[in-house]
């Protein structure tokens, strides 16, 4: 059994460490399901370029800024990180890392309680993680997001051309974390089977994250233009734009690990003494700029088009065409499992060599409708991490009282709502939005609340 314990710590480790999608900041995107509405930031702000010359409707609000109530919760239910405290708690240390309140945890999915029960004999060795179970991802998964928190630029018009969008500090960061299970692992993890003699149990593991930041220039115009181009509801036009972005890169790491255990036969030889081979391998690539001529470049192309006529507005975009990053500092370790010493050993492989990382292509579609007191959106997306879908509606059920509901298939095919209100004084508001998710180790949903003050 003895043999077992670094082989049992390296498959805690190698567990992915929750979920990484990204919440959403805007409580009135929040309320409607996560849709995206605004066009001066948010997703189509980020993947459809031909907005930056879209004029906006009248009913919209010029500017949200979000209240960053979940910051205040991150400080008052920080985990207790001492192991030798008895508030410890490695799976809630987890959870809390994988459900970052960025905005409010209205409802925090609980963490499953930790312990286990184990029972072995000669040919039979059967693991039972009670709660832990639930954590145990049966088919794997695929999760990340692509996050860009602000773009500091200007635009220059050029009348019936268009304008041109000079971005000059755009930051981002992209996650991406591919992780799977073989069946007969499933099986012992997250049903209690008994292991096998002669038997692999493999689990393998791909995580990326690079962040930096971007600059570039947008030429957007219509194509088409009716009165003044649907800000009220009344005539239209067809946009189009294309964006030129460099990229900067400020670091990234990559960890891409196989861990298979092979049981023998008998699985103990002898009391105590058990038969199992353990092959562990894993390859952490990084780098971090030394000076400026050893950061991370290089060039992406987005492209999009808008379509409004009347009430209805179609958007169509794709953004980081042909990206990718090329690294000039990049370091690489392997480690591995010494199966002699029964110990992790770790070697430095090669230093300052030229690596390549993807960004993956994102793309988006999107539909609103928008009436005098109702407005309707939907929209797809797929972006690092998989594919989601978003509807939502808005009803002004009196000229200061806004009511909102949506619904979402997230980027794990789970079903989530959303719900809220949103109150105007003059030019002055006040939004907020709950939406349901599943950013916990567990599949119970939580529940995050969303505040922000809108100028209108």
């Amino acid at each position: 059994m003895r043999r077992l314990v670094p082989v049992l710590l390296i498959l805690a480790v190698f567990l992915p460490q929750g979920n990484a999608m990204a919440q959403g900041y805007d409580a009135r995107g929040m309320a409607m399901g996560g849709v995206s509405l605004s066009q001066n930031s948010g997703r189509l702000y980020r993947v459809n370029p031909a907005y930056k010359a879209v004029p906006p409707r009248v009913a919209e609000h010029s500017i949200s800024i979000p209240i960053p109530l979940g910051l205040i919760q991150f400080i008052q239910d920080f985990p207790e990180l001492d192991p030798d405290s008895e508030d410890f708690s490695a799976i809630g240390i987890i959870n809390f890392i994988s459900n970052i309140p960025w905005a409010w945890e209205f409802k925090r999915p609980r963490d499953p309680k930790e312990g286990m029960e184990i029972w072995l004999g000669q040919d039979h060795l059967v693991i039972d993680l009670k709660d832990a179970q639930e954590i145990i991802p049966r088919e794997g998964y695929t999760i990340g997001g692509m996050g860009h928190p602000f773009d500091l630029g200007f635009k220059i018009p050029l009348g019936t051309a268009g304008l041109v969008h000079f971005s000059l500090f755009r930051p981002f960061l992209s996650t991406e974390i591919d992780f799977g299970l073989n069946d007969e692992l499933v099986g012992v993890l997250a049903d209690a089977d008994s292991i096998a003699p002669s038997t692999d149990y493999a689990a393998s593991s791909d995580a990326l994250m690079q962040a930096g930041v971007t600059s570039g220039v947008t030429w957007a115009l219509p194509l088409w233009l009716d009165g003044n181009g649907g800000t009220n509801g009344q005539g239209g036009g067809f946009w189009v734009g294309a964006g030129f972005r460099h990229y900067f890169g400020g670091g990234y790491v990559r960890l891409d690990g196989d861990l298979v255990l092979h049981s023998g036969d008998p699985i103990f030889a002898t009391a105590g003494a058990d038969t199992f081979d353990a092959e562990f391998h894993a390859d952490y690539y990084r780098a971090w700029p030394n000076d400026l001529a050893t950061v991370g470049y290089g060039n992406a192309l987005d492209l999009g088009a808008v379509f409004r006529r009347g009430r209805l507005e179609l958007g169509a975009g794709v953004a980081d065409i042909f990206a990718d990053i090329t690294w000039n500092n990049t370091q690489l370790d392997h480690s591995y499992l010494d199966p002699d010493f029964n110990e992790i050993i770790t070697e430095n492989v090669a230093e300052h060599f030229t690596t390549t990382t993807d960004i993956p292509v994102s793309w988006l579609l999107n539909v609103i409708w928008h009436g005098d007191r109702l407005v309707l959106a939907a929209n797809a997306i797929d972006q690092p991490g998989g594919f989601s879908m978003h509807g939502g509606a808005e009803f002004w059920a009196i000229p200061w009282l806004a009511l909102r509901g949506g619904a979402s298939m997230d980027q794990r095919n789970r079903a989530q709502a959303g719900w809220g209100v949103g109150v105007k004084v003059g030019s002055f508001g006040i939004d907020l939005g709950f939406q349901t998710h599943n950013l916990g180790l567990t599949d119970e949903r939580g529940v995050s609340m969303g505040l922000a003050v809108t100028l209108y």
